[in-house]
C-alpha cells in the first residue's frame, strides 16, 4: 500500500466525519432557532432570516468554491472551508448583537457551502471510474449527522447553553482539519480536456438538463420533508407524536436508501438508478394519495418516498463529473445553487397547493413523475456525449 493510497483514504476518512458534521450542524440551526430568537430579541416570526443568511452563504460558498475547485488545488479550497466553517460557528455563539449574529451565520453558511462542493467533487475525482457509491456513503454521513444532531443540542441544552453545540462542533472540526489540508488533489486542467475558458458558456447550456433536474428533485425532497407532517396530521389524523415519527420515517428512508444505492451502484448505471429512484419516489407518493386515510399504508409510503428520493442527489453529481470530468467544480457548483432555489421556490408552492388542510403531496407526485422524463429523455443526452 502507498503512502498516497494512506493520505487518500485518510482524506476520505475526515470529509466522512466533515460531512457528518455538516448533518449536524445543518439541524442544529433549526433546533436552536427559537434560542437565538430569544437570546437577541429577534421577533420569532422574524428569526427565520438567520436561515436566510445561512443559505445566501452557502450559495456563494458552492458558486465560488465550486468554480476555484477546477482552478487551485484541494487543500486551499478545504483551508478556506474549514476557516469559514470554523470562524462562523464560534461567532455564532458568542455573537452580542443581532448583526453580528446574522454576519456570522453568513460566514458559516458559506464554510458549510464551500466543504459540501467540495466533498462532492473532491470524492467524486478519487474515483473518478464510478464515484455514485462514495458519494452515496458521504451523503449518508451527512443523513446521520441530521438524525442526530438534534438529540445532541437536546444534551447540551440539559448542561448549559444551547449554542455550546457550535463550539463543540468547531473543536471537532479543528481536530479532523488536518486530514483535509494535509492530502493534496490538483484540478483537471482544461487544454487536456478541451474545456476551455471560451466554452464554460456551452458546457453550462449542455448541463441545463441536469440544472432543471436537481431545481425539481431538491425542492421535492424539502417540500415533502416540509409538508408529510401536515398530510400525516391532519388528513391521515395521526396524533402529533405519531405524525413526527412518519417525518423521522422519510429522513431514515433517505439514509437506508443511500446505504442501497452504494451496494448496487457499482453494478447499475447511474441514469438506471435515477429512473428507478424516481420511479419509488412517484409510487410512494401516488399511495399517499390514493390511501390517506389508512395509517399503516400512509406511514410506509412516507418511508417510500425517502427510500427513493435518497440516491437521486448524489448519482446526479457523480453523472456529472463523470460527464464533465475537468469542468466538474463548476458546473456541480452551478447546478446545487439551482437546487437550492428550488428550495426556496417548491415548499412556498407546495404550501399555497395544500391550503393547510393537507400536505400537498399532489406536487410531490408531479415532480417525481417530471423527473421520470427528464431521466428517461433529457439526461442520456447529455452524459452519451463526451464532455
Amino acid at each position: 500500500m502507498t503512502s498516497s493510497t494512506v493520505n487518500a483514504r485518510g482524506f476520505s476518512l475526515g470529509y466522512f466525519g466533515i460531512m457528518f458534521l455538516l448533518g449536524v450542524s445543518s439541524a442544529a440551526a433549526g433546533t436552536t432557532l427559537t434560542y437565538f430568537a430569544a437570546r437577541h430579541s429577534i421577533p420569532i416570526e422574524q428569526a427565520g432570516v438567520y436561515i436566510t443568511l445561512h443559505t445566501v452563504g452557502s450559495m456563494l460558498g458552492t458558486l465560488i468554491m465550486g468554480r476555484m475547485l477546477d482552478r487551485i488545488p484541494t487543500r486551499t479550497i478545504c483551508a478556506i472551508g474549514l476557516g469559514a466553517l470554523v470562524c462562523g460557528l464560534i461567532g455564532v455563539h458568542v455573537a452580542g448583537s443581532v448583526v453580528a449574529l446574522l454576519a456570522s451565520a453568513a460566514v458559516l453558511g458559506f464554510g458549510f457551502g464551500t466543504l459540501l462542493i467540495g466533498g462532492a467533487v473532491i470524492i467524486a475525482r478519487l474515483n473518478p471510474n464510478n464515484p455514485a457509491p462514495m458519494l452515496n456513503l458521504l451523503n449518508v454521513s451527512f443523513s446521520i449527522g441530521g438524525i442526530v444532531g438534534p438529540q445532541i443540542v437536546g444534551v447540551i441544552i440539559g448542561v448549559g447553553s444551547a449554542s455550546l453545540i457550535y463550539v463543540l462542533l468547531a473543536g471537532i472540526t479543528a481536530l479532523i482539519a488536518p486530514l483535509l489540508v494535509l492530502w493534496n488533489v490538483h484540478p483537471p486542467k482544461w487544454e487536456r480536456a478541451g474545456e476551455s475558458n471560451g466554452s464554460l458558456g456551452r458546457l453550462i447550456l449542455r448541463a441545463l438538463p441536469f440544472a432543471v433536474f436537481l431545481f425539481l428533485y431538491t425542492g421535492a425532497e424539502l417540500g415533502f420533508s416540509s409538508w408529510i407532517y401536515t398530510q400525516l396530521n391532519v388528513v391521515t389524523g395521526l396524533p402529533d407524536d405519531q405524525a413526527t415519527a412518519g417525518v423521522s420515517l422519510f429522513w431514515l428512508g433517505i439514509t437506508v436508501g443511500r446505504i442501497i444505492a452504494a451496494g448496487i451502484a457499482s453494478r447499475v448505471r447511474g441514469e438506471i438508478v435515477l429512473v428507478a429512484a424516481s420511479t419509488v419516489m412517484a409510487a410512494g407518493a401516488l399511495l399517499l394519495l390514493a390511501f390517506s386515510s389508512d395509517a399503516g399504508i400512509s406511514l410506509a409510503a412516507t418511508a417510500m418516498v425517502g427510500l427513493g428520493a435518497a440516491p437521486i442527489f448524489p448519482t446526479t453529481i457523480a453523472l456529472v463529473n463523470r460527464t464533465f470530468t475537468s469542468s466538474g467544480g463548476t458546473i456541480s457548483g452551478a447546478l446545487i445553487t439551482c437546487g437550492s432555489f428550488g428550495i426556496a421556490v417548491i415548499p412556498y408552492v407546495q404550501g399555497l397547493v395544500g391550503g393547510g388542510v393537507n400536505g400537498g403531496i399532489g406536487v410531490t407526485l408531479f415532480l417525481a413523475l417530471t423527473l421520470i422524463g427528464l431521466a428517461v429523455f433529457a439526461l442520456p443526452r447529455v452524459t452519451a456525449k463526451p464532455a
